[in-house]
């Protein structure tokens, strides 16, 4: 919580917020998804964080954990076919749906390539021989 500061702009990503940070007294939820801006820090609090929505009306306190940047990655989840406003920090890579998918398949088949090569490699250092792996149906695995 250190590197946050009040005006901080975040992302209200789930969860309730609450009017004192206690935790307790009227909450609610309005504003999932938005950005909002740290108004208010106490460390030592239930609810440690006060934030206000964008149309600058205050929306309560809530725990770290409700709120995200884009700076350290993450997947946006699903909500429909209509797009939402997203804050992101410099050299970031935004990819649409098709290529999303086409880079975890990638890296899904990156890991299995490795794991069968480390795997070999651990086999010839005990003296074994080591059938040579079908990368190929590796291949057609990853990609069904």
């Amino acid at each position: 919580m250190e590197d946050l500061k009040v005006g901080d702009k975040l992302i209200f990503k789930d969860g309730k917020y609450f009017e004192t940070s206690a935790g307790t007294g009227t909450s609610g939820s309005r504003g999932q998804g938005q950005e909002v801006t740290i108004t208010h820090i106490n460390p030592d609090s239930e609810k440690p964080i006060h934030v206000k929505g964008g149309s600058g009306g205050a929306y309560g306190w809530l725990d770290i954990d409700q709120l995200s940047r884009y700076d350290t990655g993450g997947y946006t989840g699903a909500w429909g076919s209509y797009g939402k406003l997203a804050v992101l920090d410099e050299k970031e890579l935004v990819l649409d749906k098709n290529d999303t998918k086409n880079l975890l398949t990638s890296m899904e088949l990156l890991n299995s390539i490795v794991s069968t090569v480390d795997l070999y490699a651990a086999n010839q250092s005990l003296g074994s021989m080591l059938r040579s792996p079908n990368l190929g149906a590796v291949k057609e695995e990853m990609l069904e």
